[in-house]
């Protein structure tokens, strides 16, 4: 029973790497818009100059 579980559990990590490619693609893919989110967030999130108009804070 041991060596089945191990059996299909190395069968499960055979399929791994080719989805390993994809999905590490897709997990930089959310990292660098995360990062994005992150940048517009910091940049709202900081106190604008009473000079700046108020329109550029919606068009970034």
């Amino acid at each position: 029973m041991d060596s089945r579980i191990r059996g299909n559990d190395d069968h499960e990590y055979e399929n791994l790497p080719r989805m390993g490619i994809t999905s590490l693609e897709l997990l930089q893919g959310m990292r660098n818009r995360a990062e994005l989110m992150a940048v517009q967030k910091s940049l709202t999130l900081r106190p604008i100059p009473s000079k700046a108009p108020r329109r550029n804070r919606s068009a970034a």
